[in-house]
């Protein structure tokens, strides 16, 4: 019984993404985007692990994990000039976890051309996302969010709204599962949102979390993402991960998590082959006192 709720929403999300597959293209794909440099670094494997306050954007109801309120800021480069920042919060409150985001992608300046493919006039493209979240439980738990993304291109802006929800439940001590269906709403200059789904498992025995995801995308085939982390001693962290679904490059990516007080500096390396590397780096800071 405790799993129903997972299986609801694995059911919700293979209608939904069914659906959604037979709109063609999707919009907004910087929703698709790990949400933190500890995700990146990971491969993207965090469906059953994320429970910081960038949970909203991957599994919201990782926000039930958040012991005290929490901020994280973070900067990914990505190839091709775009430019990606976030800030995340989350925090306690009675009976639960409340949890918001805000991002902004900045595609820089091109160069626009006329039907014939003639140069014109230079213009800008960029991406405003942000949500609002809510997640409670203990061993089992569920959490949604509410959220809405603007593009503007030159002078033109189309918005959307969106809601995303997620189960987490913890099977052992050791072993953890998870579901979220993201990006679920309307459409974006004609086109759908980048519908998904997401199913994962998580395994943590002594210093070693491993985790493996299933990904079925609005929008081309299923795969699969695998991470591993690896907490070296109490203030470093080491992480490795594979994503299957990277159109480029090898699929492999690393990095490091550094604690120092109550902060928390994260980073991570991706390389995307001919296209060059990224490279994302984070904090999350402790802002008060664990609500136990």
């Amino acid at each position: 019984m405790k799993s129903l709720p997972i299986l609801a929403l694995l059911a919700l999300a293979h209608a939904t993404t069914a659906v959604a597959g037979a709109s063609g293209t999707t919009a907004a794909t910087c929703l698709e985007l790990g949400p933190s440099p500890r995700i990146l670094a990971m491969g993207g494997a965090h469906t059953a692990l994320v429970s910081d306050a960038s949970a909203l954007c991957w599994n919201p109801a990782g926000l039930a994990r958040i012991e005290s309120s929490e901020l994280i800021v973070s900067h990914h480069s990505h190839p091709e000039g775009l430019g990606l920042a976030r800030l995340a919060l989350g925090t306690p409150i009675a009976g639960g976890t409340i949890g918001a985001f805000a991002t902004y992608a900045d595609a820089g300046e091109m160069e626009g051309t006329d039907n014939y493919g003639e140069p014109t006039a230079r213009f800008g493209a960029s991406t405003l996302t942000g949500a609002l979240g809510y997640a409670r439980g203990e061993r089992l738990a569920v959490g949604f969010s509410l959220g809405f993304v603007r593009d503007s291109i030159e002078d033109s802006e189309e918005a959307a709204a969106f809601i995303s929800a997620g189960g987490l439940w913890e099977a052992t001590s050791h072993l953890g599962v998870g579901a979220s269906v993201l990006n679920l709403g309307g459409q974006l200059g004609g086109d759908p949102l980048p519908l998904c789904c997401r199913v994962g498992a998580a395994v943590s025995a002594w210093s070693v979390s491993a985790a493996l995801d299933a990904v079925i995308p609005s929008e081309g085939d299923p795969y699969v993402q695998v991470g591993g982390e690896w907490q070296a001693i109490d203030a470093l962290a080491v992480r490795l991960g594979y994503d299957a679904g990277r159109d480029v490059g090898s699929g492999l990516s690393a990095g490091l998590g550094v604690l120092v007080g109550r902060v928390r500096m994260d980073y991570a390396y991706v390389p995307y082959g001919d296209l060059g590397n990224t490279h994302s780096y984070g904090m999350a800071i402790t802002l008060g006192t664990s609500s136990d």
